[in-house]
């Protein structure tokens, strides 16, 4: 299964984002193209994710993330369960790459 991606830029202290999912055609590109990914997606699916493990790490800037999800898409009865683990980079609190 291929995962999902987001990713962070700097210029002149503004930042802007670029997502990848398995379920989009390319790229998401831009702050007001996430926002529209996102109310799209939350508005079309009930989600409940629950973090399983925090692992921080000493050697870079982050932090590997164990997580649980419950899944159904709004108005519908089946409920899909699935793990998966995000590795996190962070920069002055900024989350500059999510995998």
């Amino acid at each position: 299964m291929e995962h999902a991606g987001c990713r962070a830029s700097s210029t002149n202290n503004t930042f802007d984002v670029q997502y990848r999912d398995p379920n989009t055609n390319g790229f998401v590109e831009g702050s007001d193209a996430m926002r529209k990914y996102l109310v799209k997606l939350f508005t079309g699916w009930d989600m409940h994710w629950a973090v399983r493990e925090l692992s921080p790490s000493d050697e870079i800037d982050g932090a590997a993330v164990l997580w649980h999800a419950k899944l159904k898409r709004a108005g519908k009865d089946k409920t899909v369960e699935v793990d998966g683990m995000d590795l996190v980079l962070v920069e002055e609190e900024i989350i500059l790459h999510s995998e």
